[in-house]
């Protein structure tokens, strides 16, 4: 009896291990390794380009004289929130997802506000 009971324990183990490894496998769905290094290397791409903006921005609203604080500091955010969706639709492609869903899903939350 205790050899059957160690059979049906090792089965058991066995299969919870497969289910395990095909959960997982079926979490990541065909994210490879380079498609993994490509989004990062686009993200920190994007994240460098939105500094960038920000930069040369912040630099060229000093110089309006003409725009309030106020106006200065709701155009900045509104670049730097706008920049910050692309990214993420950009690093979404990257990874495989399809952006059309996120570009429908972003317009309508647009609409919304």
């Amino acid at each position: 009896m205790d050899v059957l009971d160690a059979m049906d324990v090792e089965q058991t183990v066995q299969q919870t291990v497969n289910q395990a490894r095909a959960n997982l496998s079926s979490l990541t769905g065909n994210l490879a390794l380079d498609t993994i290094v490509s989004g990062i290397i686009t993200f920190l791409v994007c994240y460098i380009a939105i500094r960038i903006i920000k930069a040369v921005m912040t630099k060229m609203l000093a110089r309006a004289t003409k725009l309030d604080a106020p106006v200065k500091n709701l155009i900045a955010k509104l670049v730097t929130t706008l920049l910050w969706a692309l990214t993420i639709i950009i690093v979404a492609g990257a990874f495989g997802i399809n952006a059309t869903s996120l570009v429908a899903v972003l317009s309508v939350a647009g609409l919304a506000l």
